[in-house]
Order: structure tokens, then C-alpha cells, then sequence
């Protein structure tokens, strides 16, 4: 996908998936994987992060579905961190990592 200011971020295009919203049953919902690679060890000592984002496309919104948090680059080496639960909906924000994820993912 890109260069960010302190890491490289990649995304998965084979395996983006649509799904189908449960709450009114239309498929406007995309899933895709992504692995951010830092540059220098974050706080905690990740270097890379691998995480599923899902985008309500219709809406112009999107979740972070799972994440984990590795010690070396590229989701390698021990998994430091590991988040399983959905996080909140959160609107795109222009000119960020999510909406360049969006765009492609939206097509």
C-alpha cells in the first residue's frame, strides 16, 4: 500500500473479501489484511503489526476486526500483543493510511 512517516504498510489484494451486513443483509461490507512494519521498535518493542480492517463502504466507515503485534518485521518473530474483540465503527479520516485502504478496498 505505502510509506507512512516511520513504517511500510502492505495489504493482502487476494484475499479481500466481501461480506454481508447481518443487520439489513446487503454486501457492502469489505474485509482485508494488512501488516504495518515500523521502521524502530514501537514502546512495547513491536516492529510490525498484522491486522484485519473491515469498511462499510456505503457509509464511508470502517473496524479493526483482529490485530496482533510481533517483535520483528513483517508479523514475524514472537507475538508480543493480540487484540480478538471488534473495535468501535470509526469514521475515514482523508489523507490517512485508512482512507488509502478504503479507496482500494471500495473500488
Amino acid at each position: 500500500m505505502g510509506r507512512l512517516q516511520d513504517s511500510e504498510v502492505y495489504y493482502d489484494p487476494v484475499n479481500i473479501r466481501q461480506t454481508v451486513s447481518l443487520l439489513n443483509k446487503t454486501p457492502h461490507l469489505w474485509r482485508v489484511w494488512t501488516i504495518q512494519s515500523w521502521d524502530a521498535p514501537t514502546a512495547v518493542g513491536a516492529r510490525s503489526d498484522r491486522s484485519q480492517y473491515e469498511y462499510d463502504c456505503s457509509t464511508n466507515r470502517f473496524r479493526v476486526l483482529q490485530q496482533a503485534s510481533y517483535a520483528g518485521p513483517m508479523a514475524d518473530g514472537m507475538r508480543l500483543a493480540k487484540m480478538a474483540n471488534p473495535s468501535d465503527w470509526m469514521g475515514v479520516t482523508p489523507n490517512t493510511a485508512p482512507a488509502r485502504l478504503r479507496d482500494i478496498v471500495c473500488h
